[in-house]
């Protein structure tokens, strides 16, 4: 299955450059078109349809040839629709060279004088108009085969993906996403991860260690790194580092917080670091007495 999948992509590059051939083709045809409608003696209107062609098959070249190859433009691409355009491109040039030669044939026929027949001959137009107009018709065969072989390339591979039960766009170029791919246009649509959330080379927050960050000290984990330092001790900065400011910061934080504990069900019990009895225990519940003065002047209630 992959090597007739690698033939499929070579079939799509051979008709990538015979398109390239058939733009040549077209351009040369276009011209000669312009040098037959410039002759005097009146241009067969069956070569208008060839030069129609020559504007119309432009846009389908491109679509066939260029489509495939960006993947902006991708999406738009489908091996249906390029059969289906160079097969119509096929048979219009077909019919346009078939009746342009039908119709010179004929005037050359009845122009013939003792048994010879050329454009000198002819009874339709100029004998230049009439050389013109084989050129006109050998240049329209050869455009009508180069787009009857894009035909059957893009005929063929439509065939073997459908045999293969393969999406149709298969043969493109990896990681091409065509809107037509219902399968592969639809998968993971409604999920909230990003292209760089699915590979795991791609952290955003990368570890400590990978950035040169130093691991923390063991122990206490991070504070460990303020132990030491005045901080870390409980002093603020500008406090004297003394040994006696070590010792009335340890009694006052005793003294104060932990005499806390004793509850006013137990009274006179005393802490158990210090020692100390609560003042507030022995204290008999009265009303809160505030000073006299007069709190009521200058308001109305």
């Amino acid at each position: 299955m992959a090597m007739s999948l690698t033939k499929i992509q070579v079939i799509q590059k051979a008709a990538y450059f015979t398109h390239g051939f058939q733009g040549l083709m077209v351009f040369i045809l276009w011209i000669v078109l312009l040098a037959l409608k410039a002759q005097k003696g009146g241009t067969p209107s069956q070569a208008n349809v060839l030069f129609a062609m020559c504007f119309i098959s432009v846009p389908v070249i491109i679509y066939t040839a260029m489509a495939p190859r960006w993947p902006r433009t991708v999406k738009f691409s489908h091996p249906i629709a390029q059969t289906a355009l160079c097969f119509v491109s096929t048979i219009i040039f077909f019919a346009g060279f078939v009746s342009l030669a039908v119709h010179n044939n004929e005037g050359i026929s009845r122009g013939e004088t003792d048994g010879v027949s050329s454009c000198a001959t002819t009874i339709y137009g100029t004998p230049r108009i009439c050389e013109l107009s084989k050129a006109v018709i050998g240049l329209g065969v050869v455009v009508f085969f180069a787009f009857a072989v894009t035909t059957g390339m893009y005929a063929y591979t439509c065939y073997w993906l459908w045999r293969e039960n393969l999406p149709f766009t298969a043969h493109l170029r990896p990681g091409a996403v065509a809107a037509h791919d219902v399968e592969a246009t639809t998968q993971d649509a409604f999920s909230h991860k990003d292209d760089h959330m699915l590979d795991p080379q791609e952290d955003e927050h990368p570890h400590p260690s990978d950035v040169g960050v130093p691991p923390p000290a063991s122990g206490v984990g991070s504070y460990a790194l303020l132990s030491g330092t005045a901080v870390g001790q409980g002093r603020w900065q500008g406090e004297d580092d003394d040994d006696d400011a070590d010792f009335r910061r340890d009694n006052g934080y005793r003294n104060e917080h932990n005499a806390s504990v004793t509850s006013g069900n137990h009274p006179g019990r005393s802490t158990p670091l210090t020692g100390i009895q609560d003042p507030y225990t022995d204290r008999v519940e009265q009303p809160v007495e505030f000073p006299q003065g007069p709190y009521n002047n200058g308001y109305r209630y």
